[in-house]
């Protein structure tokens, strides 16, 4: 059926974008031709993997998601003038970007969210899994993480889901390319994309990165970090979700998971927590959200300028942190690192209203070198080291 199919595709393409070129434009027909026999070229190699029954299963799995690429290409061309001017894409024409890439962003994300390709996710997570003496992880592409969903940790498949978006979508779909209009998009329709790289801004992991990963959760990101060749110190001060970022570390082992929470003063702090973990913080102007939450802690808490010196670490290179409004308490504990070391920053700001305001008014107050890019729910930015 498949070899019909593409047989068939052969024949009808040329005389449907022939007929499309007169509808949309030459220069977008253009760009989507290239793009419709790149994909066929990609097809016609992985049949003949899978007739040499070369890999099979993965071979088989790659070749669905190249079906569904090139099956959203035809049907949303027609589509494609109106779509580069919706209103989601309400970025400056130095940020736009060429259709086919802009169709893939949307192909992508359908996969992910939209019930039409439930059962692909569902193949996609079956290639994933792997188990080694009883031990259950799945490896996304080389990033290993532990297989939560086996071992009754109450993070459903929709969870894990949100966890590939904002640690391994880029990864798995775009090759680890971070381009800043690459990343404006993306991070405009699904948000909290951990890297971006432009000409003046370059917040990406390189091999022997130290990297601080605050608010670790399952070890996500930090897998990713290893994955690159990075040295990850993870911090998540809770018990149970400590857990199962050790479970992760065990299968990276440039991952050191600390259970600590960074803030701006060492010593012990109150953590509220949530049903899943995936929201446990430590808020302190949020008094309506504390009210609602009837779990609570006291955990450890440290400055990250306490940590670097505890741990005797000559250099921090990165640092990324989701922890649910706590991150202005961590640049104001890190002034030190931030001048000395001027790690790349990758912070979330869609915690609190003010967040993206008095989180850059931090970050210059410690290292008026920093170059700072605020894209939805991410502040990205580099500097240089400051003399003391």
């Amino acid at each position: 059926m498949k070899y019909f199919f593409f047989g068939l595709l052969k024949k009808i393409y040329t005389p449907v974008l022939f007929f499309l070129r007169k509808l949309l434009g030459t220069q977008y027909i253009i760009e989507q031709v290239k793009c419709v026999e790149h994909k066929i070229n990609l097809q016609n190699i992985e049949l003949d993997y899978q007739r040499k029954g070369l890999d099979s299963q993965r071979k088989e799995i790659a070749g669905q998601r190249r079906l569904l690429e090139l099956h959203a290409a035809l049907q949303q061309l027609s589509r494609a003038k109106t779509e580069i001017n919706e209103p989601q894409f309400m970025l400056s024409s130095s940020m736009r970007l060429d259709i086919a890439t802009l169709l893939n962003i949307k192909l992508y994300t359908s996969i992910i969210f939209s019930d039409t390709h439930a059962g692909l996710r569902k193949n996609l997570l079956a290639s994933w899994e792997k188990s080694d003496h009883d031990f259950s992880y799945l490896d996304i592409a080389g990033i290993r993480i532990a297989n939560f969903l086996k071992n009754d940790s109450g993070i459903s498949v929709d969870v894990f889901w949100e966890i590939f978006v904002r640690s391994f979508f880029m990864y798995y779909f775009f090759d680890d390319k971070y381009d800043g209009k690459l990343v404006a998009h993306v991070e405009n329709e699904i948000g909290h994309i951990r890297c971006y790289k432009d000409s003046a801004c370059d917040v990406t992991i390189s091999k022997h990165d130290v990297v601080i990963d605050a608010g670790a959760w399952i070890g996500d990101f930090s897998a990713y970090a290893a994955c690159k060749g990075a040295i990850v110190y993870a911090f998540e001060p809770t018990e149970e979700t400590y857990q199962l970022l050790c479970d992760t570390a065990k299968l990276n082992p440039a991952i050191r998971p600390e259970k600590l929470c960074l803030s701006d003063s060492t010593g012990e702090i109150t953590f509220f927590l949530c049903e899943n973990g995936a929201g446990n913080g430590a808020y302190r102007e949020v008094k309506e959200v504390l009210l609602e939450r009837n779990l609570s802690m006291t955990v450890p808490a440290i400055t990250l300028d306490d940590f670097v010196i505890q741990r005797n670490i000559e250099k921090v290179d990165f640092i990324k942190s989701d922890i649910e409004g706590g991150e202005r308490y961590l640049l104001k504990g890190a002034t030190h690192v931030l001048r000395k070391d001027a790690p790349k920053l990758a912070i979330s700001t869609y915690h609190l209203p003010d967040d993206p305001e008095v989180l850059e008014q931090i970050i210059l107050e410690a290292n008026p070198t920093y170059k700072i890019v605020q894209l939805q729910t991410v502040l990205y930015a580099t500097g240089q080291p400051v003399d003391n």
